[in-house]
Protein backbone atom coordinates (compact mmCIF):
# COMPACT_ATOMS: atom_id res chain seq x y z
CA UNK A 1 0.00 0.00 0.00
CA UNK A 2 2.81 1.97 -0.90
CA UNK A 3 0.86 4.35 -3.33
CA UNK A 4 -1.25 5.40 0.12
CA UNK A 5 1.88 6.93 1.33
CA UNK A 6 3.49 8.68 -2.01
CA UNK A 7 6.09 6.19 -1.56
CA UNK A 8 7.22 7.90 1.51
CA UNK A 9 11.03 5.71 2.23
CA UNK A 10 10.47 6.97 6.15
CA UNK A 11 7.36 5.94 5.76
CA UNK A 12 8.67 2.57 4.86
CA UNK A 13 11.49 2.64 7.36
CA UNK A 14 8.85 3.38 10.16
CA UNK A 15 6.64 0.52 9.60
CA UNK A 16 10.00 -1.81 8.77
CA UNK A 17 11.56 -0.57 12.31
CA UNK A 18 7.66 -1.68 13.74
CA UNK A 19 8.10 -5.06 12.37
CA UNK A 20 11.92 -5.91 13.88
CA UNK A 21 10.65 -4.80 17.12
CA UNK A 22 7.54 -7.20 16.94
CA UNK A 23 9.75 -10.37 14.88
CA UNK A 24 11.46 -11.64 18.74
CA UNK A 25 8.85 -12.26 20.02
CA UNK A 26 7.35 -14.83 17.53
CA UNK A 27 7.95 -18.34 18.10
CA UNK A 28 10.29 -19.78 15.92
CA UNK A 29 11.88 -16.91 14.30
CA UNK A 30 16.04 -17.82 15.10
CA UNK A 31 15.77 -19.55 11.73
CA UNK A 32 13.79 -17.24 9.12
CA UNK A 33 15.44 -14.65 7.22
CA UNK A 34 13.03 -11.43 7.37
CA UNK A 35 12.47 -9.36 4.10
CA UNK A 36 11.28 -5.99 3.66
CA UNK A 37 9.50 -4.80 -0.07
CA UNK A 38 7.66 -1.61 -0.36
CA UNK A 39 4.88 -2.57 -2.72
CA UNK A 40 1.84 -1.11 -4.50
CA UNK A 41 -0.84 -4.11 -6.11
CA UNK A 42 -2.37 -1.00 -7.20
CA UNK A 43 0.12 -0.14 -10.32
CA UNK A 44 2.46 -3.58 -9.81
CA UNK A 45 5.33 -0.79 -8.39
CA UNK A 46 7.96 -3.61 -6.97
CA UNK A 47 6.15 -6.82 -8.06
CA UNK A 48 7.77 -7.81 -10.99
CA UNK A 49 10.13 -5.03 -11.65
CA UNK A 50 11.63 -2.69 -9.30
CA UNK A 51 9.33 0.84 -9.64
CA UNK A 52 10.94 4.25 -10.29
CA UNK A 53 8.73 5.57 -7.56
CA UNK A 54 10.70 3.87 -5.02
CA UNK A 55 13.90 4.70 -6.58
CA UNK A 56 15.33 4.49 -2.49
CA UNK A 57 14.84 0.44 -2.71
CA UNK A 58 17.80 -1.23 -3.86
CA UNK A 59 16.51 -5.26 -3.09
CA UNK A 60 14.67 -7.77 -5.54
CA UNK A 61 11.15 -7.47 -6.51
CA UNK A 62 8.23 -9.15 -4.68
CA UNK A 63 8.10 -12.15 -7.44
CA UNK A 64 11.70 -12.55 -8.12
CA UNK A 65 12.26 -12.76 -4.24
CA UNK A 66 9.49 -15.30 -4.21
CA UNK A 67 11.49 -17.49 -7.11
CA UNK A 68 14.98 -17.48 -4.59
CA UNK A 69 13.33 -18.68 -1.71
CA UNK A 70 13.96 -22.44 -0.78
CA UNK A 71 10.68 -23.76 -0.05
CA UNK A 72 12.05 -27.28 1.56
CA UNK A 73 14.33 -28.35 3.78
CA UNK A 74 14.44 -31.74 2.94
CA UNK A 75 17.45 -32.95 4.56
CA UNK A 76 15.23 -32.98 7.92
CA UNK A 77 11.20 -33.74 6.74
CA UNK A 78 10.06 -37.68 6.34
CA UNK A 79 10.12 -39.02 2.93
CA UNK A 80 6.31 -39.47 1.66
CA UNK A 81 5.87 -40.48 -2.09
CA UNK A 82 1.93 -40.99 -2.49
CA UNK A 83 1.62 -43.46 -5.79
CA UNK A 84 -0.27 -41.92 -8.58
CA UNK A 85 0.16 -44.56 -11.44
CA UNK A 86 2.50 -47.88 -11.45
CA UNK A 87 4.37 -47.59 -14.99
CA UNK A 88 5.00 -51.04 -16.93
CA UNK A 89 5.69 -50.60 -20.38
CA UNK A 90 7.28 -53.88 -20.56
CA UNK A 91 7.82 -56.68 -18.39
CA UNK A 92 11.81 -55.32 -17.74
CA UNK A 93 10.54 -52.12 -16.33
CA UNK A 94 8.07 -51.20 -13.58
CA UNK A 95 8.28 -47.79 -11.71
CA UNK A 96 6.21 -46.17 -9.50
CA UNK A 97 5.27 -42.66 -9.82
CA UNK A 98 4.14 -39.43 -8.07
CA UNK A 99 5.02 -36.32 -7.22
CA UNK A 100 7.24 -36.06 -3.64
CA UNK A 101 5.60 -34.37 -0.72
CA UNK A 102 8.01 -34.38 1.41
CA UNK A 103 12.00 -35.35 2.03
CA UNK A 104 14.35 -36.85 -0.03
CA UNK A 105 15.00 -40.29 -1.10
CA UNK A 106 18.29 -41.79 -2.66
CA UNK A 107 19.04 -44.78 -4.36
CA UNK A 108 20.01 -47.56 -1.80
CA UNK A 109 17.41 -46.41 1.19
CA UNK A 110 14.89 -48.68 2.35
CA UNK A 111 11.70 -48.25 1.79
CA UNK A 112 7.92 -49.50 3.24
CA UNK A 113 4.63 -49.27 1.36
CA UNK A 114 1.77 -48.17 2.79
CA UNK A 115 -0.47 -49.68 4.01
CA UNK A 116 0.52 -52.91 3.31
CA UNK A 117 4.20 -52.57 5.10
CA UNK A 118 5.80 -54.46 2.33
CA UNK A 119 9.48 -53.32 2.33
CA UNK A 120 12.45 -53.09 -0.41
CA UNK A 121 15.13 -51.06 -1.86
CA UNK A 122 15.12 -48.29 -4.54
CA UNK A 123 16.84 -49.72 -7.46
CA UNK A 124 16.96 -46.55 -9.07
CA UNK A 125 15.16 -42.88 -9.45
CA UNK A 126 13.99 -42.05 -13.11
CA UNK A 127 14.79 -38.62 -14.47
CA UNK A 128 12.16 -36.48 -15.82
CA UNK A 129 14.52 -34.78 -18.49
CA UNK A 130 12.92 -35.89 -21.13
CA UNK A 131 15.05 -35.96 -24.21
CA UNK A 132 12.36 -37.32 -26.69
CA UNK A 133 8.68 -38.29 -26.42
CA UNK A 134 9.36 -41.73 -27.48
CA UNK A 135 7.88 -44.81 -24.93
CA UNK A 136 10.08 -47.09 -22.91
CA UNK A 137 10.54 -49.99 -25.06
CA UNK A 138 12.02 -53.06 -24.30
CA UNK A 139 15.35 -52.43 -25.47
CA UNK A 140 15.69 -48.83 -24.39
CA UNK A 141 17.51 -47.13 -21.15
CA UNK A 142 15.93 -44.61 -18.69
CA UNK A 143 18.13 -41.74 -17.50
CA UNK A 144 18.12 -41.86 -13.67
CA UNK A 145 19.25 -39.73 -10.69
CA UNK A 146 21.00 -40.40 -7.60
CA UNK A 147 18.57 -38.41 -4.99
CA UNK A 148 15.31 -36.92 -5.32
CA UNK A 149 13.29 -34.25 -2.78
CA UNK A 150 10.44 -32.77 -3.18
CA UNK A 151 8.81 -31.32 -4.90
CA UNK A 152 9.90 -32.91 -7.50
CA UNK A 153 7.49 -35.44 -9.60
CA UNK A 154 9.42 -38.60 -10.32
CA UNK A 155 9.87 -42.77 -10.96
CA UNK A 156 11.34 -44.99 -8.27
CA UNK A 157 11.86 -48.74 -9.17
CA UNK A 158 12.59 -50.59 -6.63
CA UNK A 159 15.28 -54.27 -6.00
CA UNK A 160 12.31 -56.71 -5.17
CA UNK A 161 8.57 -56.53 -7.52
CA UNK A 162 6.25 -55.87 -4.78
CA UNK A 163 2.56 -54.80 -5.07
CA UNK A 164 2.17 -51.37 -5.14
CA UNK A 165 -1.27 -49.35 -6.52
CA UNK A 166 -1.78 -45.92 -6.91
CA UNK A 167 -2.68 -44.68 -4.04
CA UNK A 168 -0.61 -46.23 -1.64
CA UNK A 169 2.30 -44.39 0.48
CA UNK A 170 6.52 -44.92 -0.42
CA UNK A 171 8.41 -43.69 3.02
CA UNK A 172 11.69 -44.33 4.13
CA UNK A 173 11.66 -47.17 6.41
CA UNK A 174 13.16 -45.37 9.43
CA UNK A 175 10.56 -42.71 9.23
CA UNK A 176 7.22 -44.33 9.22
CA UNK A 177 4.55 -42.30 9.93
CA UNK A 178 2.95 -43.44 13.02
CA UNK A 179 -0.88 -43.78 13.37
Amino acid sequence: KMDLVDFSQDTFESIKKDYQEIIPNLPHNDDINFEYIPISALDGDNILTNSPKCSWYEGLPLMKLLDSIAIHDDENDDFRLPVQYVSRPHLNFRGFSGTIASGSIKVGDEITVLPSRKTSVVKSIVSNEIKDLRPIGKDETVETIEKAFAPMATTLTLKDEIDISRGDMIVKSTSIPHM
